[in-house]
């Protein structure tokens, strides 16, 4: 630039590619939707479906009481000593008090960071899942498996889960707010995958 007058800097300037000046706002929110947002919301639309169907065709609810009490059966016939054991720890992922604690950490680490646009949402989630969950759970009324024993506590009705749907939303939740982008993001959540799966077993 030695030797180049005023004008020239100027006209240089107005040449270079457009940029931003940093002006110390966070980054827009993500709008593009990756392979686990589609798979969460085909997850519930078959929630939608299934609650439609219970309500509209009481022919369906038969056939899907059937079903699942013959898939109870297959699963009562593995109980052993040992496996009860196992399962009555995996059971207690979905307690009040683990919820809680997840919830709770959540909350102050985000208090902690700032991160005021994650908290609102983070606890939005929470309670339009509570709010669901309960009012869905007192419309389908479905029963405790009958005839199945029964080897710890259990609150509610049998579906929706709230149980379920409470650790679903906080850890999905916590992965979100407090884990990067990318690969650490990708194996939370197949890690959250695994545990679902597993309290639903148990």
């Amino acid at each position: 630039n030695v030797g180049k007058g005023p004008g020239s800097r100027v006209q240089d300037l107005r040449a270079a590619d457009p940029h931003r000046r940093p002006s110390g706002e966070p980054p827009p929110l993500p709008r593009e939707l990756g392979r686990s947002g589609k798979f969460f919301l085909l997850l519930v639309a078959y929630f939608t479906l299934a609650l439609v169907g219970f309500l509209l065709f009481p022919s369906f609810e038969a056939f899907f009481e059937r079903w699942d009490h013959t898939r109870q059966r297959w699963i009562t016939e593995l109980r052993t000593p040992g496996l009860t054991r196992v399962m009555l720890v995996v059971n207690g992922l979905g307690s009040a008090w683990t919820i809680r604690l997840i919830r709770w950490g959540v909350i102050l680490g985000l208090v902690v960071f700032r991160r005021w646009r994650h908290l609102l949402v983070f606890l939005g989630a929470i309670i339009l899942t509570e709010i669901v969950a309960y009012n869905a759970s007192t419309l389908i009324a479905r029963p405790r498996p009958l005839g199945i024993e029964i080897l710890t506590g259990w609150q509610g009705y049998s579906m929706p889960s709230r149980p379920l749907a409470g650790l679903a939303v906080s850890a999905v939740g916590a992965t979100y707010a407090l884990i990067v982008a990318g690969r650490p993001r990708s194996i939370a959540k197949w890690v959250i995958g695994i545990v679902l799966v597993s309290l639903g077993i148990a």
